[in-house]
């Protein structure tokens, strides 16, 4: 049976830009979903949260979990993904699952250039976010910060993709619960990545105890370098 991977979108991405490694994946024998956020697309005030983004991620992976069944599931968290994904699992471990009867749950966590918060943060931000007064945020300069690795008419396509955020300051709320400590997971850190340095990378690698894997991109790497990473994927989810 495929196995299924699980993906996570970061802030401003939304599911559109995993369309190239959807189709990777699925060539070298993969099933995929991708989940979204609910706060993307959306502006302060009367915006989802973080809560509810990680609410709307719990029950689309539950759903995803209960159809893979005994074979499991992997995660792939990119960027603000990782933290909202690794709070979204809870329950949702294999072990959990096991301890409760239930077959299937998340086997791994594959990070990508992602952002990790203890339980208990409630801080989120960094030099990247711009805040605007029409209640969004937005990436700052991201067609360097995001696409510098994609020829320049590439780079203003997707750029244009890219969606807003409401104000981190009505977005943010706790992390209460962190899956890498329940799951083993992999950290791929883009080597060339112009918005999470990668002393920032690594640390958050060595936070969740990870396997740490590099790969020559930039942070939205599954557009610039879809088929390596596609094969990255493949070959951490086999070790």
């Amino acid at each position: 049976m495929p196995r299924t991977i699980f993906l996570v979108p970061g802030l401003w991405e939304g599911p559109g830009s995993y369309e190239p490694l959807v189709s990777s994946l699925k060539k070298i024998g993969f099933n995929t979903f991708v989940s979204s956020l609910k706060s993307t697309g959306t502006r302060s005030p009367a915006n989802p949260t973080l809560k509810d983004d990680i609410a709307g991620i719990h029950e689309d992976l539950e759903k995803v979990v209960d159809e893979a069944g005994a074979e499991g599931v992997i995660l792939f968290l990119h960027s603000a993904g990782g933290f909202i994904g690794s709070n979204a699992m809870e329950g949702l471990a294999a072990s959990t699952r096991k301890s409760a009867g239930k077959a299937g749950g998340v086997v791994k966590i594959i990070f990508f250039s992602a952002g990790l918060a203890p339980e208990g943060s409630d801080t989120f931000g960094g030099p990247f976010i711009l805040n605007q007064d029409d209640g969004s945020c937005v990436c700052v300069d991201s067609v360097d910060s995001l696409f510098h690795d994609l020829p320049a008419a590439e780079a203003a396509a997707w750029q244009a993709k890219m969606d807003v955020q409401p104000l981190i300051e009505t977005w943010k709320g706790t992390i209460t619960y962190c899956g890498w400590k329940d799951v083993s997971s992999t950290y791929i850190i883009c080597e060339e990545d112009r918005l999470l340095p990668i002393p920032v990378q690594e640390a958050m690698a060595a936070m969740a105890g990870s396997k740490v894997v590099r790969l020559a991109c930039g942070h939205m790497g599954h557009i610039s370098a879809t088929d390596d990473l596609a094969e990255v994927i493949k070959r951490e989810t086999d070790s």
